[in-house]
């Protein structure tokens, strides 16, 4: 299973990460932040929405969207 979590970098995301890998540890998860400082300093993949290519997040099984701003 393919998970990908939007917003992992943020307050409600990183509490949401944590959950999906406890929750899901045979699951292939990727946390996703716009922030290219942040996704260097917490392994998260730097992912803008609006901008970059989704083909590269490969087969989504759950997409789930904890970015406040949507």
């Amino acid at each position: 299973m393919n998970i990908v979590l939007f917003g992992a970098s943020g307050r409600i995301g990183r509490t949401l990460l944590k959950g999906l890998h406890s929750a899901f540890p045979e699951a292939h998860i990727t946390g996703c932040t716009r922030d290219e400082n942040t996704a260097e300093t917490s392994h998260l993949m730097r992912f803008d929405p609006f901008y970059d290519d989704w083909s590269q997040l490969g087969h989504v099984d759950i997409l789930i969207n904890a970015v406040g701003i949507f």
